[in-house]
């Protein structure tokens, strides 16, 4: 089948998986888009064009199961480590010939395959094409429908819906799944959706960002400063994974949480150093966690000595402190954490005593008000 993107072709994937697991067929299935190397085992070869298109195709015989059926996504930029596809003859193939020459063609007896492409044409399916669907986005009063008769929405909101999702059908059931509570078999769906993928970013870098509040409702502010725009930008599907509102706060969907797992490393850090410029008084403890996030302790400890004040939100930090800063700089944040406990009376706080075995144990002890060797003389009181 092809369609260009939202014309359903995900959507029509799950559904013939659910219903041929349903029939006890062995289904497996593949996503074979962008650098595709890793994901196929694809070995290493010669430079040679033929070697190389030898070595592709051993890489995906090797997906293919003994029977049952396979169900196959491929995109427009499928590559494999920056090379082009490329056909038995080692030229350059289209991912669509390719798809249907090492996918189609070559599958062995007893297979089932069906391959869902963006777009093809007659060359690409070769001189014996199978049989093709060509799928077409919903039209505006069919997303409509779909959305009135899925969700129970009236007329005007499923309008409203429409209109800000588009006519894309894989993100308009993926917002009924989301607001369903059923996105829980769907990940691969939520992390493949790039508006997705940011909120899941922003979100799980706001949950790293706030130990001190791990049960609080976000404030949308707080939620613009992960993300980088307002939430109220971001398309319904994607706004569907959080709960609340600007006035009473955001949390995040059991689906949301779940989505963390496996958020792209990338987004992540871009929404950490978002909270980690944040400026203003109250929002000192999450730019503290970001900083430690990012495993920028340098950048830590210079703010806890520019303001002393801070190191009252330390404690939660100090697991991640202790095992990932080093030298010098750790000692200055066991220091810091110390004084704090020690100053409340904390005496018996474990941070308080890990900390201060963290500074007995320092390669180069120092001293002097506020270093190492004055710490039992600061926090051990007679008879303790």
């Amino acid at each position: 089948m092809t369609g260009r993107a939202g014309a359903g072709k995900t959507v029509l994937l799950d559904s013939l998986d659910a219903a041929l697991r349903g029939a006890g067929v062995p289904v497996r299935r593949l996503f074979l888009s962008g650098d595709v190397s890793g994901l196929l085992g694809l070995a290493a070869s010669g430079s040679a064009y033929a070697q190389l298109a030898a070595a592709q195709a051993e890489a995906v015989r090797r997906q293919f199961p003994a029977a049952g059926a396979l169900l196959v996504r491929v995109t427009d930029d499928l590559n494999f480590a920056g090379q082009p596809p490329r056909r038995t003859d080692g030229s350059v193939a289209s991912a669509a010939r390719w798809a249907a020459e090492h996918l189609l063609s070559a599958a062995p007896p007893g297979l089932a395959v069906l391959l869902a492409l963006e777009k093809a044409d007659a060359d690409d399916l070769g001189p014996h094409p199978p049989e093709t669907i060509a799928l077409h986005p919903p039209t505006p009063a069919e997303a409509r429908g779909y959305l009135m008769a899925r969700l129970g929405v009236p007329r005007a909101e499923a309008e409203e819906l429409v209109a800000e999702t588009g006519r894309h059908l894989d993100r308009l059931s993926l917002l009924v799944r989301l607001r369903g509570g059923e996105a829980g078999p769907h990940m691969p769906a939520l992390l493949a959706d790039p508006d997705l993928q940011r909120l899941i970013g922003a979100t799980a870098a706001l949950a790293a960002s706030t130990p001190h509040l791990p049960s609080a409702a976000w404030a949308p502010e707080l939620l613009r400063a992960a993300l980088g725009t307002e939430l109220r930008q971001l398309p319904p599907h994607a706004r569907a994974l959080l709960a609340g509102s600007d006035a009473l706060g955001w949390t995040p969907t059991p689906a949301l949480r779940a989505a963390w797992t496996g958020v792209a490393a990338a987004e992540r850090t871009r929404a950490l150093a978002r909270l980690a410029n944040l400026t203003s008084g109250e929002c000192r403890p999450i730019r503290l966690a970001a900083l430690a996030a990012l495993e920028d302790w340098p950048a830590l400890a210079a703010q806890v000595r520019t303001s002393p004040d801070d190191a009252r939100w330390l404690p939660p930090l100090w697991p991640a402190i202790r095992d990932g800063a080093a030298g010098e700089t750790r000692d200055d944040l066991a220091g810091a954490v110390v004084r704090h406990s020690a100053g409340r009376g904390d005496y018996h706080d474990a941070g308080l005593r890990d900390a201060l075995f963290t500074l007995f144990g320092a390669a180069r002890p120092r001293y002097g008000p506020g270093h190492a060797s004055s710490w039992p003389r600061a926090v051990w009181k007679p008879g303790t």
